[in-house]
């Protein structure tokens, strides 16, 4: 019996999702979390040195390594900020006629 072909498979995959061909349901995101799943297993072996290296830049003035160290410690500042005021208008009359 000759052996299925990978776009028959697909199809099949497909047809039991409720699709007409095409990847399976939720295949994007499987895919997506095994890549960060990746990245973080390597990250945590490299990251450390990378960091160290980093603060003794910031200990010796450089200022883009401060940037990233907090930017990656804290998050990016937001450029805009919006602020809400209510303003009260009072008038008030100096001149009395007596």
């Amino acid at each position: 019996m000759p052996a299925k072909n990978t776009k028959d498979k697909r199809a099949e995959t497909s047809a039991e999702n409720g699709k007409k061909g095409g990847r399976p349901k939720g295949y994007a995101a499987l895919e997506a979390e095994k890549a960060r799943e990746i990245l973080v297993e390597r990250l945590g072996k490299k990251w450390v040195p990378i960091v160290d290296k980093a603060i003794e830049q910031a200990e010796k003035g450089d200022g883009s390594a401060r940037d990233w160290l907090t930017t990656r410690g804290y998050g990016k500042i937001k450029d805009e900020v919006e602020l809400t005021t209510t303003v009260k208008t009072v008038v008030v009359n100096k001149s009395k006629k007596a």
